[in-house]
């Protein structure tokens, strides 16, 4: 009961992020990846705009303007995790036409794998727990890419996945590093802004914009853009406050269910039907998934302090 609220906020923006997976599936059949990145970032910041005026005006606190110390650090935090963001967002919509909404969740969750890996140049040590979910994802990731006959083939949009949840890793070590001190959703602010603003450039460079065909995925463009860009990450900075960090990625790690449920229920005319194979991989990178985040460390140390306090009390 302690954690209650916080585990029912991660339960909820799971939710909005696996099923944010078919809208961006459906919105990818009438724009390209720029352009979904770009509105959908668009729809995003102008919404955590709003968020963060009434924040500051309910808790009566100054314009962010007026201290220039406070705001140079958000603006410079906030422009180098946009970039990054919009990296990786461009990646994963490019990637799932092709893909699938509910193969790309589960191959998108291998952020949770690479995180540690990726930490070790940050002089962060990865426990034997993490590289055996490393073996196991990466043993998943072969069964993703079987064909029915048996033969195997990564195909560029399944690429194109994988190098989504590579630069949603390293969004992740940078935000860990350059958050202290500034305010999370305001953050989330100024890096949507930065991604509308690169992927506006790249929109009109490369692609062609038809209203009519915005018209037609105006609904999902508005969820992924309200809801699993908005809501969705403020639910996630109130889980993580003063909660277990382990229990909250457990949970958040299950946006590659809600996807593939989503994928099946909802449907859509670009939905993939998966192979046995394919499902063998998603199971397999979903175990290592949540074999990441079990502190095998934690558990050995408790079990030596629990046997030398029973040896203890067998000697006296």
């Amino acid at each position: 009961m302690k954690y209650l609220k916080q585990n029912v906020c991660a339960f909820i923006s799971a939710m909005i992020w696996g099923t944010a997976f078919v809208a961006q599936s459906v919105c990818s059949e009438h724009i390209g990846p720029f352009t979904t990145t770009a509105l959908r970032s668009v729809i995003a910041a102008v919404f955590l705009t709003v968020v963060v005026f009434l924040k500051r005006k309910v808790g009566r606190k100054k314009s962010v303007f007026k201290d220039k110390i406070y705001f140079k650090k958000l603006l410079s935090s906030g422009i180098v995790c946009g970039i990054i963001l919009s990296m990786a967002t461009i990646l994963q919509q490019t990637g799932i036409g092709d893909t699938g909404a509910g193969k790309t969740a589960f191959i998108t969750a291998m952020y949770v794998v690479i995180v540690p890996v990726l930490g070790i140049f940050f002089k962060k040590k990865a426990g034997r727990g993490v590289w055996t979910a490393v073996a196991v994802a990466v043993i998943g990731f072969y069964f993703l890419c079987l064909h029915g006959d048996g033969g195997i083939s990564l195909a560029v949009s399944d690429l194109f996945v994988l190098l989504c949840a590579f630069m949603f890793s390293v969004h992740i070590i940078v935000v860990d590093n350059v958050s202290d001190g500034v305010d999370g959703i305001e953050l989330s602010c100024i890096q949507f802004y930065t991604a509308s603003l690169l992927s506006l450039i790249f929109m009109l460079a490369y692609e062609k914009v038809i209203f009519l065909e915005i018209a037609a995925c105006l609904l999902p463009l508005m969820y992924i853009g309200v809801f699993s860009s908005g809501i969705a990450y403020t639910l996630q900075i109130m889980a993580q406050k003063g909660s277990n960090p382990t229990v909250i990625s457990l949970i958040l790690a299950l946006e590659s269910v809600f996807a593939v449920l989503a994928e099946h229920i909802i449907g859509g005319t670009n939905v993939k039907s998966m192979t046995w194979w394919e499902i063998l991989g998603c199971a397999l990178i979903f175990s290592a998934v949540l074999l990441s985040q079990i502190p095998f460390n934690e558990l050995k140390k408790i079990c030596i302090t629990k046997k030398n306090r029973e040896g203890e009390s067998l000697f006296f």
